[in-house]
């Protein structure tokens, strides 16, 4: 931090008994040391709107008179005719109590002083607060992958089973079968056997009945379609 010195380095002449500059005054310095407060505003970071408003405010009526801060953002100076700028100046009280000056308030809330006893052009930036977005606190989601694996199951294809109708021979049970003894072989046997006594030709035996399959099947368990 810089201690600035008021009776050093001013864009205007100390007033007499440190008397009060009125608005009207300042007004006309402005304007005939107008090449000397532009440099001015511009060093303080004043934009030629920003300085424009201010001029207007001190005919408008817009300024008051104030203690002024004790802490300064930047205040402008000017020493051998070059203009600067001093940040973060600190006032000190002078002998008379403490320092007064104009103070003119703008649009966007930039304040604008300018010191009785030396008139040098002086800013105070208003306090900006950062918004800053408001945190989440969401618990995080959390998402399990399962696996979905099908089990492997083999099908085979198989041709259904066609029942099959069995002939006369093996519907016949073999022989020792205890469906049918040697008399089964007897019966057609003994009847060849009469016919030939009788005279008669020998005749084939009749082939066993077989029922169809929609009425049943027969003692040897057969039947035609």
């Amino acid at each position: 931090m810089l201690v600035v010195n008021l009776y050093s380095d001013h864009l205007l002449p100390p007033e007499p008994n440190h008397a009060v500059r009125p608005a009207e005054e300042l007004w006309y310095a402005t304007k005939v040391r107008a090449a000397l407060y532009e440099r001015a505003a511009k060093a303080v970071g004043l934009t030629p709107s920003e300085y424009r408003e201010f001029r207007l405010a001190l005919l408008d009526g817009k300024s008051v008179h104030v203690r002024l801060p004790r802490r300064i953002d930047v205040m402008s100076g000017a020493h051998a005719g070059r203009v600067y700028a001093v940040r973060n100046a600190i006032i000190r009280p002078t002998s008379d109590g403490w320092p007064t000056g104009l103070r003119v308030r703008l649009g966007d809330g930039t304040e604008v002083y300018v010191p009785d006893l030396c008139g040098n052009l002086s800013v105070n930036h208003p306090l900006r607060v950062a918004v800053l977005p408001a945190a989440s606190h969401r618990p995080p989601r959390y998402t399990m992958a399962l696996a979905t694996t099908p089990l492997e199951q083999p099908v085979y294809v198989q041709a259904p089973e066609v029942p099959t109708t069995p002939t006369i021979a093996e519907a016949v049970p073999k022989s020792g079968s205890p469906l049918c003894g040697w008399w089964c072989f007897a019966l057609p046997v003994g009847g060849a056997l009469a016919g030939l006594v009788h005279g008669s030709p020998p005749q084939s035996a009749p082939p066993p009945s077989v029922p169809p399959c929609s009425a049943g099947s027969n003692a040897v368990f057969a039947c035609a379609k």
